[in-house]
Order: C-alpha cells, then structure tokens, then sequence
C-alpha cells in the first residue's frame, strides 16, 4: 500500500472525510466526564461562530471572517472559565457514554442553557461587527479619497470605479452590522454524579 504515506492531513480524502465528520451531528456534539467538577454539576461549552450572510461581492470575509466565540455556561446559566482536567481529557476516549437515561434530565436544563450561552455570546458577536464596520469605513474611505485626488490630476480614473466603491461601502455598512451566531459544536462536561440523577 504505496498509497498510504501519502494521506496526510492536507490530503483531499483526509479533508473530506473531516468535514463530513464535523459537518454531522456524531463531530460537533461531545459529552465529558470530569471528575474535578463539583458532584451534580452540569457545564455546557458551546462555540458559536460569527459570521455575515451577504453578496459574495462585497467581500464582507475580508472586514469579518468567520470566528469562533466559546462559553461556557453552568446549570444556573452562570459563565464558567472552564478547561477539562488534563486526567479527564486523557480518559475521554475510554468511556463509552450513555445519555438516554438523562434524557428527562437534560431536556430540562440543556435548552436554557443554549439559550444563556446564546444570550452571553450575542455581545462579542456585536462587537465584533462593530469593529468590522469601522475598519471597512477606515479602508474604504482611504481607498476613496485617493481615487478622488487621483482623479483631478488624471482623467483616466473613471467616475464607475468611484461609484463601485461607494455602493460596496454602503453595502457593508447595512450587511455587516446583521452578523450573525452560528452554532458550531456543543459538549456537556458532568461529575460522574450527575449520571446518578433521573
């Protein structure tokens, strides 16, 4: 199998395969048992990515590209600085989970969580668009303000290529500012406790 030294992870295979692995629901939904967490205690890690639906034309990956924002919340939809335990990061793949039994459980305090975690994340998203807007209007106008001098001192400089510039900047000050929060991945992180509740 000559063929094998050469799936590295720049590899297309490689690359599809990931993808289609988290693009599904079995690679952006994870459950982690942390037993540093206090007993009974759920958190809920959720990353969010920001980012503009608009015309491919304007661009607007250039001013805000696509970003994750992560929280974490507790049951009480408290923000938690949360990294799991490097005992519990190394065990992660050992455990074979099952949640069904919780299932009551977790339709109780999942959605709420989502729900703060969204809450909590929509801040950052807005700054982030915020800042966006300002650094296309800093660019743009810049970009604008040359072509106009350079106009009065060259008559090959077309009132088009003003005009173009003009409509994008007005496009990116309406697109930008309705960025968005996408929901990319989600993990549950509980003491071996909560799997004692029903």
């Amino acid at each position: 199998r000559d063929d094998i030294p050469l799936l590295k992870i720049d590899h297309p295979l490689v690359q599809n395969g990931l993808e289609m692995l988290l693009g599904s629901e079995e690679g952006n939904a994870a459950c982690i048992v942390d037993p540093d967490l206090p007993p009974q205690l759920a958190l809920l890690e959720c990353v969010f990515v920001v980012e503009c639906v608009c015309d491919r034309k304007l661009d607007a990956d250039r001013y805000l590209p696509p970003q994750p924002i992560r929280v974490v919340l507790d049951t009480k939809l408290q923000a938690r600085d949360w990294r799991p335990s490097d005992r519990a990061a190394k065990r992660a793949d050992e455990q074979q989970l099952n949640l069904q039994p919780l299932r009551r459980v977790l339709n109780a305090v999942v959605p709420e969580m989502l729900k703060g975690a969204r809450a909590a994340a929509e801040p950052q998203c807005q700054k982030l668009a915020n800042e966006a807007v300002a650094h296309a209007h800093e660019e743009i106008n810049d970009e604008l303000t040359r072509l106009r001098s350079l106009k009065r001192l060259n008559a090959s400089v077309r009132d088009s290529e003003i005009l173009a510039l003009e409509h994008r900047l007005a496009g990116l000050t309406a697109a930008l500012p309705s960025a968005r929060l996408r929901l990319d991945a989600l993990r549950l992180a509980v003491n071996p406790a909560f799997f004692k509740l029903r």
